[in-house]
């Protein structure tokens, strides 16, 4: 194979990190895994993972290093080849035919300048996929292995300060990962997985309560009660507004004292309404007062679009928050809502 070319290796990609070595190199294992192909990150101009056709594609420089000696193998630079020892329970590394042989179950290497190559991935005997195969996020994965993260001018930096750009960085690339997931994909997992009453009653609940109900064919959120998940968690077992202790030490419900001690911005949160003031600490009235104030700008400077960006913004932080911790509030917003006149949520406006 001479100039550019294609070649075909079924096999495992033990990916950067794996049995060929360190994080910067990537391995190929073959022949039943008695053999691998190790490339140095350097020499791999670029790495494509398709997942659902098994499939990795990826390009290499190669170049042959001629030996000193005549009667020595011509060595590849930064490609190397292991080979099983059954005896020694080891790989070894031996030189790379050249040119090979069809015994040798290898691409021809040799007279190449850069070559192709799809590597088809045992779907047979699977290994497992990693999380950053799933979810597509490379740049995450890269911080975790090298743990050094990036200088001011965006690149890796190893211990010592010096830039890794010629390793990984901006080469790898997953073609199809999952669907990155939305608040609304989280609320349907809830809907799904949830322990609490029947499959059916958690969607009417996600349906009637998180999405405006003359707008249900658009699915518009109802970002006051989006809001909930996130006030919820900040109010935590703290005493609300109009709770006061009881002669036994317990926070009872006191609905109508002390609202007058709210400052009028956090009561403006929730239309200076003394029910839902009474319902919420001064830390969470803050939070939905700066939610507030976070739609007032958009609206006023970027009109219709831009609110619905802010809130879309917001959805995002929301979704950010630990999945054990929002599925927790959901069952405890889902049992107050089923057990509220006969599944009947009665929402009051608080805008």
């Amino acid at each position: 194979m001479n100039g550019e070319g294609s070649q075909t290796l079924a096999g495992h990609s033990t990916g950067a990190g794996g049995p060929g070595g360190a994080g910067d190199k990537l391995s190929i294992s073959f022949s039943s895994s008695r053999k691998r192909l190790v490339f140095e990150a350097d020499v791999v101009s670029y790495l494509k993972v398709f997942r659902a056709e098994g499939r990795i594609e990826f390009a290499s420089k190669l170049e042959v290093v001629p030996s000193d000696d005549d009667n020595s193998e011509h060595a590849i630079k930064g490609v190397t080849m292991d080979v099983w020892h059954e005896a020694e329970q080891a790989f070894h590394s031996v030189p790379i035919p050249t040119p090979a042989k069809a015994e040798d179950d290898i691409p021809p290497l040799s007279g190449s300048i850069q070559a192709t190559f799809h590597v088809f991935l045992d779907q047979e005997n699977p290994l497992s996929m990693p999380k950053w195969v799933k979810n597509g996020d490379v740049d995450t994965w890269l911080a975790t292995m090298f743990g050094f993260g990036r200088g001011s001018d965006g690149l890796r930096r190893d211990e010592n300060g010096a830039g890794a750009s010629k390793g990984w960085e901006g080469k790898i690339h997953v073609v199809d990962p999952d669907p990155a997931l939305t608040l609304q994909s989280t609320l349907e997992q809830w809907a799904t997985n949830s322990m609490v009453a029947q499959q059916k009653d958690r969607e009417l609940f996600l349906k009637s309560y998180f999405y405006l109900p003359d707008k249900a064919e658009e699915t518009e959120p109802n970002m006051d009660h989006i809001m909930e998940l996130l006030l919820k968690p900040i109010r935590g077992s703290y005493p609300t507004i109009g709770s006061h202790r009881d002669q036994d030490h317990h926070f009872r419900p006191f609905y109508y004292g002390h609202t007058s001690q709210v400052h009028p911005i956090l009561q403006a949160a929730v239309n200076s309404d003394p029910n839902l003031i009474a319902q919420q600490t001064h830390q969470s009235l803050a939070v939905l007062a700066i939610f507030r104030a976070l739609q007032g700008v958009a609206a006023k400077y970027g009109g219709d679009e831009g609110l619905k960006e802010a809130e879309s913004r917001v959805r995002e932080v929301i979704k950010s928050l630990p999945t054990q911790m929002l599925n927790k509030h959901l069952d405890q917003m889902f049992q107050k809502w089923n057990t509220s006149k006969s599944g009947s949520f009665q929402f009051k406006p608080v805008r």
